[in-house]
């Protein structure tokens, strides 16, 4: 490995540390024109591209890199390539926390959004969060709403193959029958 890289490489890391993402970037970029397959430069790109100090913090977001040109490169370029697909996956796990707050926030459409994210909308935790907002935006007799609801429920109910899902589902379910019961007797 060239020094000159290494020492672009470090210098580049210390702006970082400083969120002086323009000269890290820089810094990064001559380390790339010495040596074009250096794969730490590429990383050190990445998070000046989603503007992060460290690896930690690109994790902490929960938004998908694996399309990023520069974390494609890293990855190809990398001694270790599994680095760099336990960073996808802490980022999956970290949308996955993300939906799961904004839930039981009652913020639904927004869990949906961590989800599509990742590419999991139609996963069963997706399709559960939609239906979940569905439901929580109920609050006057809406026969449409009651006469389509059953229906996705039913659907939903016959695809989940998590069993602690279903069951919370089916538990959220009996609560908007209960509810909508006592809008139509009013």
């Amino acid at each position: 490995m060239n020094e000159q890289a290494k020492n672009y490489l470090k210098r580049g890391f210390l702006s970082l540390e400083e969120k002086n993402f323009v000269d890290a970037e820089s810094f990064f970029e001559d380390a790339l024109n010495i040596d074009a397959e250096f794969s730490d430069a590429y990383m050190g790109k990445l998070l000046c591209d989603m503007l992060c100090t460290t690896e930690e913090e690109l994790i902490s977001l929960g938004v998908p890199v694996s399309d990023n040109n520069y974390f494609k490169y890293a990855k190809r370029f990398a001694e270790s390539p599994a680095r760099f697909d336990a960073i996808e996956s802490k980022i999956r796990d970290r949308a996955r926390e993300k939906a799961a707050i904004c839930h039981k926030d009652k913020n639904d459409n927004i869990a949906v959004l961590w989800l599509e994210r990742i590419g999991e909308k139609d996963s069963d935790y997706g399709r559960y969060y939609q239906l979940s907002d569905y439901t929580d935006s109920f609050t006057s007799l809406d026969f449409e709403i009651l006469e389509k609801y059953p229906v996705k429920a039913k659907t939903f109910l016959n695809s989940v193959k998590d069993q602690k899902l279903k069951q919370l589902f089916i538990e959220e379910n009996q609560k908007y029958m209960q509810l909508a019961q006592a809008e139509q007797e009013r």
